[in-house]
């Protein structure tokens, strides 16, 4: 497999890490964030004046949850083309061994 192969293969392998690393990271962020609403919920309790600010709260977080959900489909799917990419990359690597052997 030439340099360039193995450079863009290495690239691609690194961006798709990075994405991971990147959801993780949201994923940390987005967790933190609803353990801090439930405990000022709980600490509050029935108190809370206003039953909108915690409607407009929850839906909130089911928006970041579902972009989230979103951006895991992508990175999925970008891990995949990157893996068919490589894949291909071998094949036409044993391709080439064969006609040359």
């Amino acid at each position: 497999m030439s340099m360039i192969n193995l450079d863009t293969m290495d690239r691609k392998i690194q961006e798709a890490l990075d994405l991971i690393l990147n959801l993780q990271e949201e994923n940390d962020v987005l967790k933190k964030e609803l353990e801090a609403c439930r405990k000022g919920l709980q600490e509050k309790g029935k108190e809370i004046a206003d039953k909108n600010l915690i409607k407009d709260r929850d839906e909130a977080i089911l928006e970041d949850i579902q972009t989230l959900r979103q951006e895991r489909v992508q990175i999925r799917q970008r891990i995949k083309n990157i893996l068919k990419k490589i894949e291909g990359i071998d094949m036409e690597e044993e391709k080439v061994q064969k006609e040359l052997f």
